[in-house]
């Protein structure tokens, strides 16, 4: 039973391995993967040394915002999908609060956001100022409303 669980260990070990495509697919960017990617990393113990380097480092949330460190830096502050949800149930409401420069809804769409409290005021002047580019129409959509929303946090 010992050598059948010994056997069975090394064939998934083995498996893992020739099917790992590469240490930042599976151990993420980061301190760790900046350090040794031009040491052979295809190995298990290699990529347990990355992911331990990536975790006790904790630097990969300032490598995805920043864009170094291996990592991508994504397009967006916010997932689309959750705004355009947002939006889409709550055009009318977002409208009027936009109009205004405050509201409950507004407060929420900037929470999504994920943009710093301290930037609350600007995303909230910026937004009302630009409510006819926002609202171009009495038949927008969500969607366009979403980005054209993306397009005024991008310049705050």
């Amino acid at each position: 039973m010992k050598k059948l669980m010994i056997v069975l260990m090394i064939v998934l070990i083995s498996g893992s391995v020739a099917l790992a495509s590469s240490a930042k697919d599976n151990c993420g960017c980061g301190l760790g993967y900046v350090a040794l990617e031009d040491s052979n990393t295809d190995s298990v113990l290699m990529q347990l040394v990355v992911t331990f380097l990536n975790g006790i480092c904790g630097n990969q949330t300032f490598g995805i915002t920043s864009g170094t460190l291996g990592c991508d830096k994504p397009s967006g502050i916010v997932k689309n999908e959750i705004m355009d949800t947002y939006i889409a149930d709550n055009l009318d409401n977002i409208a009027v609060d936009i109009a205004a420069g405050e509201g409950e809804t507004l407060d929420t769409l900037f929470e999504i956001t994920g943009l710093p409290v301290e930037k609350k005021s600007a995303f909230s002047v910026a937004l009302q100022n630009n409510f006819d580019a926002i609202f171009a129409s009495d038949e927008i959509s969500h969607q366009a409303v979403a980005e054209k929303i993306n397009e005024i946090i991008a310049t705050i």
